[in-house]
C-alpha cells in the first residue's frame, strides 16, 4: 500500500467527493449505459457482474464498439471527479498511479476499493454477531437494484432515495419496505403515496431539490433560479430511460405551444441511437433549424441553423421558456464572443435578467434594453439609428481576423483564410446597400458591419492609413478607438463613446473619413466624393 500521508480531514473530503460524484448526473448516465449493454457484457472476459466486467474492459483501452457510448459516459464521470477534486485541492493525489487505480476500481469495478486502499474500516464493518461473522447491519456489500415495475420507481419516495444501479444493504431494506407499502396501496385502490412517504423515513426531504437528474429537478423549475446556456458541442449525455421526467413533459409542451404561436414549429428528437439510448432530457429543433437541448431544467445548449451565424433571433424560444419558468439566464462556459453577444442581446430585448455578467457584458446588456418613452423623445437630428456596442465590435473583429468565422463548413470567410470569400462578402454587402436592400433591417447597421470588415482587411494588409480612416468612420456608430493587446494573443481592445458627445470638429473629421471609407462610384467604375454619411451610392444602375 502506498503511503499518501492524508490527514483525517483530507480523507473525509475525499470520501465526500467520491460520494458526490456517484450521485451526479454523469455517473447516473454511466450506470444507465452499463444497464443497456449488460447482457452483451456476458461475452467479456473477467470475473464479477456486468458492472465490474465493463469497468475492467474500458480500463484496458480495447473498447468494443458496443461499449463506445459507455466509454464516453465514463469520461464524463472522470471530468466531474477531477473538477470536484480540484475544488477541494485534492487533484494532486491523481499523480499517484496506485491511488488512481483504486479510485477507478471504486467508481467502475468494485465499490469499497478506496476504503481498503486507504485502510479505512468503519465501526459498522467491525460489528459482528456472537459467531464472529459480520452482521447484516454492518454489511458493506453492494446489490443490484431489484427489478420492480417502472411505476414504483417513478414514485416520489423512491426518487428521493437517489439510487443508482447498485445499492447498499441499507438502501435495499428501505426499497423493499417501500415496495411492500406500494403493493398494499395498489391492492387498496392505488392510494399508496402517503404510505410511501412514511416508509421512506424522511428520505424525500433529504433528497429533494438536489438536481441529480433522477426526476426531482422539477422542484426547481420556475423558482427564479438561473438557467445556464451553452453553445452546443456534440449531442451531450445520453440515457436509456424512455419515460420522461415531469419537467421534460412540461418543457416539451411549452415549446410545442410556442412553436405553433410563432410559426416556428418545435420537433422533438427522441429517437434511440445504435445502442438503444435516447437523448438525455429534452432535445429538438425549431422549424428555422435552431437546435435546443435541455439536459436539465436549468441547463441547456443552443446551436444555430446549419450555415448561419448565431443571432438573437435564435434564442427567442429559450427566452420565452425562461420567462414562463421565472428564470434568469446565466452564461455558460462554452461559447464564442458572437454567441455570447447574441445571447446578451436576446435577453436584454426579451426582458430576461442575466446573472454574473462582467462590467463589460453588463454594459452590452444595458445598451440593448428597450428605451423608455422619455428616452425616445430625446432624439435629435444627430441621433444615429444604429449604435455599435464595443463588446460586440471586439467579438466581430476577433472573428473576422480568425481563420474561420462562418458556421458554413464549406467556406472560409475570415480575412486571412487564403481565399476571396472575405472580399467578396464586403463587395456584396456594399452592392446590396446601394440597392436599398438594408432599409428594412437598418442601413446604419450594415454600414457599421462593412466598416468593421474593412478595418480587419486593412489591418491584415498592414494598411495603417486606411485602418485610421475606418476607425474614425466607426466613431459615427459609438466606437471611440480600436487597438491590439500588446500580448501575443492579439486580442482587440475596443473603447466606445457616443456620437452625440463629439465636438463639431470631431464630427467633421468623422464625415470626411466616412466619405473615404465609402466612395461613391461613377458609371465607369471610378470614385467621386459623396455627401457626408451617405456612403457607397452608385450614381447609375446601368452597369
Amino acid at each position: 500500500m502506498t503511503e499518501l500521508n492524508l490527514s483525517g480531514p483530507e480523507i473525509e473530503q475525499l470520501m465526500e467527493v467520491l460520494g458526490k460524484v456517484k450521485k451526479s448526473k454523469a455517473y447516473q448516465n454511466y450506470e444507465a449505459g452499463v444497464r443497456v449493454v449488460s447482457k452483451r457484457a456476458a461475452s467479456l472476459k473477467g470475473e464479477g457482474d456486468a458492472f465490474a466486467r465493463i469497468g475492467e474492459t474500458l480500463r484496458s483501452g480495447k473498447v468494443p464498439q458496443f461499449l463506445s457510448a459507455t466509454a464516453k459516459g465514463q469520461k464524463k464521470v472522470e471530468e466531474t471527479l477531477l473538477a470536484e477534486l480540484k475544488q477541494q485541492k485534492l487533484h494532486g493525489l491523481l499523480k499517484n498511479e496506485e491511488f488512481k487505480d483504486a479510485v477507478y476500481r471504486e467508481m467502475y469495478v468494485e465499490p469499497g476499493t478506496i476504503g481498503q486502499f486507504l485502510g479505512i474500516v468503519s465501526e459498522e464493518e467491525n460489528m459482528s454477531d456472537n459467531n464472529g461473522n459480520v452482521t447484516e447491519e454492518g454489511n458493506n456489500e453492494m446489490f443490484d437494484r431489484p427489478e420492480y415495475d417502472s411505476e414504483f420507481y417513478e414514485s416520489d419516495a423512491v426518487k428521493a432515495l437517489n439510487l443508482g444501479e447498485r445499492i447498499s444493504a441499507e438502501d435495499k431494506k428501505k426499497l423493499e419496505a417501500l415496495y411492500e407499502t406500494y403493493k398494499e396501496g395498489k391492492a387498496n385502490g392505488g392510494q399508496s403515496q402517503q404510505g410511501e412517504e412514511n416508509a421512506a423515513g424522511g428520505a424525500a426531504a433529504e433528497g429533494a431539490g438536489t438536481g441529480t437528474g433522477n426526476g426531482e429537478e422539477e422542484d426547481n423549475a420556475g423558482s427564479g433560479d438561473a438557467v445556464e446556456v451553452n453553445a452546443m458541442e456534440g449531442e451531450g449525455p445520453r440515457t436509456d430511460e424512455h419515460e420522461d421526467a415531469e419537467w421534460v413533459t412540461k418543457y416539451n409542451a411549452a415549446l410545442t405551444k410556442w412553436g405553433k404561436e410563432n410559426n416556428n414549429e418545435w420537433t422533438r428528437d427522441n429517437e434511440p441511437d445504435e445502442n438503444g439510448n435516447r437523448p438525455d432530457g429534452l432535445k429538438g429543433n425549431l422549424a428555422d433549424g435552431t437546435e435546443i437541448h435541455y439536459t436539465a431544467p436549468d441547463k441547456l445548449s443552443v446551436k444555430a441553423p446549419e450555415g448561419q451565424e448565431i443571432s438573437a433571433e435564435h434564442f427567442k424560444a429559450v427566452i420565452a421558456m425562461a420567462k414562463e419558468n421565472d428564470q434568469d439566464i446565466k452564461l455558460g462556459t462554452t461559447m464564442s464572443p458572437a454567441f455570447k453577444a447574441a445571447l446578451i442581446e436576446a435577453c436584454a430585448k426579451g426582458g430576461v435578467a442575466m446573472q454574473g455578467l462582467s462590467e463589460e457584458d453588463q454594459a452590452a446588456y444595458d445598451s440593448f434594453k428597450p428605451k423608455t418613452q422619455t428616452q425616445t423623445e430625446e432624439k435629435t437630428e444627430e441621433h444615429v439609428e444604429y449604435k455599435l456596442n464595443p463588446v460586440i465590435a471586439k467579438g466581430r473583429l476577433v472573428e473576422y481576423s480568425g481563420r474561420v468565422y462562418s458556421a458554413d463548413h464549406y467556406s472560409q470567410r475570415a480575412v486571412n483564410a487564403g481565399n476571396d470569400e472575405f472580399d467578396t462578402e464586403i463587395a456584396k454587402m456594399e452592392e446590396n446597400l446601394n440597392k436599398g436592400w438594408y432599409k428594412a433591417t437598418g442601413e446604419d447597421k450594415a454600414r457599421a458591419e462593412i466598416l468593421l470588415k474593412k478595418y480587419a482587411r486593412a489591418e491584415h494588409k498592414k494598411d495603417t492609413e486606411m485602418m485610421a480612416v475606418y476607425e474614425t468612420a466607426l466613431q459615427r456608430y459609438g466606437i471611440d478607438s480600436i487597438a491590439r493587446e500588446p500580448e501575443e494573443n492579439g486580442s482587440f481592445v475596443v473603447k466606445g463613446k457616443p456620437y452625440a458627445e463629439r465636438s463639431d470638429e470631431e464630427k467633421a473629421k468623422i464625415n470626411e473619413a466616412t466619405e473615404k471609407a465609402f466612395p461613391v462610384l461613377t458609371r465607369d467604375g471610378g470614385a467621386r466624393v459623396g455627401k457626408p454619411g451617405k456612403p457607397c451610392y452608385y450614381d447609375s444602375h446601368d452597369r
